[in-house]
């Protein structure tokens, strides 16, 4: 099956190549004529780049892949070693390219917080680039070895399919009947953790939308939760679902828990945010900070209490750094407590 899978999304990736390159001075002509018309910053021209250079990527990195096996295979922990560091290139590769297309700054708070394991990492999840920036931020920056949780759709990436699967990494279901497999394979995944390694989440499951925040607002109060009341004074995040943190905390005893947030990847939420134009010319915010293990609760019920307190200063820093009048953000969120001063504030605008 996963053979089958990866010869169709391997054959999409190069067909879409050639027919993308073959056609590039038409679709160029066509996006510049949109973007005089519609003049939203020159999306269709900067959308079409990025696509352009996605799949060029792709491309060049499905036969690093395979060389990369071809040379490794009988050396398991070198092959691991070599696939993560092309998995590094690849999401530097098209985060870059992201920045420079759009016109975004990156700036980075306490990123040294993640530098030392074992940790369980916990995702804001607001677009598909959320993927990219632990990778970027904490793999390639502060040299962190991640096993990354990640929904199946994924799959179709065939370079992800490839280097995800030969990695220690777990694509799930999200399959209701499924649910106990998932979060026994969450609790595997985060055992054995060393100083150097990580185990990343996203908490809410799937990108933030108001659309789904009002699903999982009936969901809470179908269930009769008892966190429904602090869930509905969130404006920016989801509800987080207990489960898959909870099995990764049970599966590593020792591991600290990490909180990257951000903000500014909102414009990229899908193809109508991106068509607005909101991603240009964005800060690109992120916020790292770390809860030690003995400030943890030990029983799932005090966790999920913790998690869901926790979760509520997400929302609270998300809604103080949001691009636009954060002072009225603030005042629109009762209760939002101020956010700590920063320090130590990293600007990686100009670092490749």
């Amino acid at each position: 099956m996963s053979l089958q899978r990866r010869l169709l999304s391997i054959a999409r990736t190069y067909a879409a190549a050639v027919v993308i390159a073959g056609l590039w001075p038409l679709l160029a002509v066509v996006a510049l004529l949109v973007d005089l018309r519609r003049k939203p910053r020159w999306v269709s021209l900067r959308l079409l780049a990025f696509c352009t250079w996605y799949l060029a990527v792709e491309a060049w990195m499905l036969p690093q892949l395979g060389m990369s096996w071809l040379r490794w295979r009988h050396k398991p922990a070198d092959l691991l070693r070599d696939t993560a560091r092309l998995q590094e290139r690849f999401a530097g590769l098209l985060f870059t390219a992201l920045r420079r297309l759009f016109a975004l700054r990156l700036e980075v708070e306490h990123a040294e917080l993640a530098r030392l394991g074992p940790v369980i990492v916990l995702v804001r999840h607001t677009s598909v680039a959320d993927t990219l920036l632990p990778t970027v931020l904490l793999s390639h920056g502060q040299g962190m070895r991640l096993r990354f949780v990640l929904k199946q759709e994924l799959l179709a990436d065939p370079c992800l399919d490839i280097a995800g699967n030969r990695l220690p990494n777990l694509f799930v279901t999200r399959n209701r009947a499924r649910a106990a497999e998932d979060l026994a394979a969450i609790r595997q995944l985060a055992t054995g953790l060393g100083e150097s390694d990580g185990v990343l989440i996203y908490p809410e499951g799937t990108r933030f939308t108001p659309t789904k925040q009002q699903q999982a607002l009936a969901s809470l109060r179908k269930e009769g939760s008892p966190h429904l009341e602090l869930a509905e004074t969130w404006s920016h995040v989801l509800p987080p679902k207990p489960g898959g943190v909870l099995a990764a905390l049970a599966g590593a005893p020792d591991a600290d828990v990490v909180w990257m947030t951000h903000t500014g990847l909102e414009g990229l939420a899908d193809l109508a945010a991106i068509w607005r134009g909101g991603l240009v010319g964005q800060t690109v915010k992120v916020n790292l900070r770390r809860t030690l293990r003995r400030d943890i609760p030990d029983t799932p019920e005090a966790q999920v209490r913790w998690l869901f307190a926790e979760w509520d200063e997400v929302n609270t820093w998300v809604a103080a750094h949001l691009p636009g009048d954060t002072e009225a953000r603030q005042i629109e969120n009762d209760g939002a407590k101020s956010p700590p001063p920063a320090h130590g504030a990293l600007d990686f605008n100009t670092r490749q």
